[in-house]
């Protein structure tokens, strides 16, 4: 019997998808798992134990496996091809552009290790750079659960969707930001959630960096500044009326992430908040250099990924008003 971890425990992302994705295999036989040698990197070796003969291993050769894939998804099986994010959105990119989205093929790519998060494995396993790549190709979805809760409703909204979906997971494990019940969270595509509700300051993160955001609130709350929180997990599309309601409510936002400031969510916050609600928006993030080897805690605070950080730049927001 297979059995998934409670919500309530901390999880790696990794690990939410590979046990949600094993739990569908068994309500349905439409899709197989594509792999380029990562299976336990990517947590997939639990889906391939229980489906052995649902799985194509490509060895290291990720072009081949996308190119494979886009092939696949015109049999009316739908691939999904899994590994790590440095070869999801660079080394296969031509592939994933010009073979499965131009076309609008129904391939899933779920690509881990983002960010600095991925720490011991050095500056070349360091993804820094997916979403400003992704967010440039038309015909994705582009998705990152911060839970095992968004998790099991994303990578179900995904196995539906009909069309390229990149999903994020990730490397360290986190606990639930949203409840204790599966059945208490709802998805709305291109909907970011509010896990804080206030009226001073937004903070926006997403994935690992959510566990700096959410002690920047703490710290922030202590000093009377009433802070609105949301979850950046659609990063394309994005409902940009709905977050920019959101946003004109408080007098300025600082998002935190764990990506490259350039082609980020802060990014991304920037562009729609200047067209529709111009407001003050500081980013906070990898400030456009390689980083080094580490543990993630190490390197979130050699490179600026801190609470401090957050609390003063949200002051200086404040103090400015």
């Amino acid at each position: 019997m297979i059995k998934s971890t409670p919500v309530t425990e901390a999880q790696s992302m990794r690990q939410a998808y590979a046990e949600e994705l094993t739990l569908l295999g068994m309500e349905r036989d439409d899709f197989i798992i594509l792999d380029a040698d990562t299976l336990g990197g990517t947590f997939i070796k639990l889906f391939v134990e229980n489906f052995p003969d649902r799985h194509i291993t490509f060895g290291v050769a990720e072009q081949n496996m996308f190119s494979s894939a886009a092939g696949i998804s015109t049999t009316g099986t739908i691939p999904i091809v899994n590994t790590f994010g440095v070869f999801g959105s660079m080394r296969a990119i031509e592939q994933y552009r010009n073979s499965i989205c131009y076309p609008n093929f129904n391939v899933k790519a779920v690509i881990s290790h983002q960010g600095i998060d991925v720490g011991p494995d050095g500056p070349t396993h360091q993804d820094i750079g997916d979403l400003g790549v992704l967010r440039s190709i038309p015909n994705t979805s582009i998705l990152s659960p911060a839970d095992r809760i968004e998790m099991h409703h994303m990578v179900r909204w995904m196995m539906n969707h009909r069309g390229p979906v990149y999903l994020r997971t990730g490397r360290s494990a986190f606990p639930s930001i949203h409840g204790k019940e599966l059945d208490h969270y709802t998805l709305v595509e291109g909907q970011w959630p509010i896990i804080r509700k206030g009226g001073d300051i937004t903070l926006i993160s997403n994935a690992a960096a959510m566990r700096v955001a959410i002690k920047a609130v703490e710290l922030l709350e202590r000093e009377n500044i009433s802070v609105q929180l949301l979850n950046a997990s659609w990063i394309k599309p994005v409902d940009e009326k709905y977050l920019v309601n959101l946003i004109k409510k408080t007098k300025g936002v600082v998002t935190i992430e764990d990506h490259n400031v350039k082609g980020g969510i802060g990014t991304l916050v920037s562009e729609i908040m200047s067209e529709h609600h111009p407001i003050q928006v500081k980013r906070i993030g990898i400030n456009d250099t390689f980083a080094e080897s580490g543990e993630w805690q190490e390197l979130y605070e050699k490179y600026g990924l801190t609470i401090q950080n957050v609390f003063m730049n949200a002051k200086e927001i404040l103090n400015k008003i």
